[in-house]
């Protein structure tokens, strides 16, 4: 496996401080609990439309996905040799993406995912993906999730 795809942090139920039959809640302060850098939250998305794909880009930064509510599908591609991986993020996961590894996230209508970033968040720092980066990530919609 690619270097910088070892890198990536999965983690699941971060944040849950309460759960009972009326309600779920999350502490925000836990989503960073173990990480050792300073994350700037960097957007909160709710799609709109099933099967909608966010990212396909990469950056020189770390980001960092908390989801509180729903499921989504996120495919890494190692750009330097081309390894991959999959991870679905539940409600109360989070997923830590290193510098440098493309990205393509699904979900479905409702989802909602939290965002962060090791620096301020800057649209002229996403880079997108090569076609070929894509095509390999298009093919493992239906591989098995990595753990």
């Amino acid at each position: 496996m690619g270097e910088r795809l070892r890198q990536v942090r999965y983690d699941e139920n971060v944040a849950l401080a309460h759960q009972d039959a009326r309600r779920i809640i999350y502490d925000p302060d836990k989503i960073f609990d173990g990480l050792t850098e300073i994350f700037c939250q960097h957007n909160i998305i709710t799609l709109l439309q099933d099967g909608l794909e966010l990212g396909k880009h990469h950056h020189p930064y770390k980001e960092l996905f908390f989801t509180p509510t729903g499921e989504f599908d996120f495919r890494l591609i190692d750009l330097e040799d081309f390894e991959t991986r999959r991870y679905i993020l539940k409600a109360g996961d989070r997923i830590l993406i290193p510098e440098g590894i493309g990205h393509i996230v699904t979900g479905k209508t409702n989802n909602v995912l939290i965002g962060y970033g090791n620096v301020r968040f800057e649209q002229n720092k996403l880079i997108p993906c090569s076609e070929g980066a894509l095509e390999v990530l298009a093919r493992m919609r239906n591989s098995p999730q990595n753990l």
